[in-house]
């Protein structure tokens, strides 16, 4: 059955719910858990103002990918698990994401490949990009992706799933 399954994790509720599903499939399967966050370095920049100083915006994006990751990494543990743990950066949006989880993903080689959406749709979608519509056009293995009940962007409001 599955021996890699590998995991994204961001800050968002989807990407709780894709862990825990995750973390269910790994121990059901025994399979070893990889736990991938992919910095967005042109984000992290404009959030700190930090673009001029390379080696600052580095040290930041390697503190901010641990800082996402611990959090996944105790979950996964206190459920009797030992996930690895994968930090990328990349400088654009969804697709540039999306080829660097993709990447990982390949080179573990993951058998299943778990995250969230947001489920973003119209001027939000065209300019924040899906990562998980990427990741789906893209992928050359099974995929599980989650999506919360409720939007992140209208908190308490239920949506659809698709």
């Amino acid at each position: 059955m599955y021996q890699h399954i590998v995991a994204s994790i961001d800050e968002s509720n989807n990407a709780s719910q894709a862990l825990e599903q995750a973390i269910a499939v790994a121990k059901l399967a025994g399979a070893q858990l990889h736990l991938v966050h992919i910095v967005n370095l042109f984000e992290l920049a404009l959030e700190e103002v930090v673009l001029a100083d390379k080696a600052k915006l580095a040290e930041l994006a390697h503190r901010h990918g641990e800082a996402r990751l611990e959090g996944a990494a105790a979950q996964a543990r206190a459920a009797g698990l030992e996930p690895s743990l994968f930090i990328a950066e990349c400088w654009g949006g969804g697709d540039e994401i999306a080829d660097g989880l993709l990447n990982y993903a390949r080179s573990v080689p993951a058998d299943l490949l778990v995250l969230g959406t947001h489920g973003r749709s119209g001027l939000m979608h065209m300019m924040l990009g899906s990562v998980a519509e990427s990741v789906m056009r893209q992928a050359d293995m099974p995929l599980l992706v989650v999506r919360s009940e409720t939007s992140e962007h209208t908190p308490g409001k239920r949506r659809p799933v698709l």
